[in-house]
């Protein structure tokens, strides 16, 4: 992976806030949020062909 796109991951990837597991969801993030679908290639139990299967189905960027 390019450093930087190891840099934006670092970068935009924030720990969860403690409270999400008391409140009620009111908005899903991935409707105001950019979302993004990495493709290991070396992750050995999820092929990579199947990772980019499901990331062209998420119509994620």
């Amino acid at each position: 992976m390019a450093r930087a796109s190891r840099h934006l991951i670092a970068a935009t990837q924030g720990p969860p806030f403690a409270g999400i597991f008391d409140e009620k969801l009111t908005a899903a993030a991935y409707e105001t949020k950019p979302s993004f679908y990495i493709v290991a290639s070396h992750d050995g139990m999820i092929p990579p062909a199947a990772e980019a299967a499901m990331a062209r189905r998420s119509a994620l960027r």
